[in-house]
């Protein structure tokens, strides 16, 4: 696996990562990929009801973009 949609990230800390995200990505319908859809992203798959993906169940928190 590699990643498409981050350049890269870092691990401050053991409860924090950074993500660096690719510059220029649209979705299908022309809208810009933002930190904020990331955040959406997660915070749905840590939501109530089934967990989408298992990666998530140790998030405890999830902060919009930064600069």
């Amino acid at each position: 696996m590699e990643p498409e949609l981050a350049l890269r990230w870092k691990n401050p800390s053991p409860s924090i990562w950074c993500f660096h995200l690719r510059p220029g990505v649209k979705f299908r319908g022309g809208q810009a990929f933002t930190a904020d859809d990331v955040v959406s992203s997660i915070c749905r798959a840590t939501g109530p009801g089934p967990q989408i993906n298992a990666y998530f169940v140790t998030v405890e928190d999830v902060g919009g973009s930064t600069i």
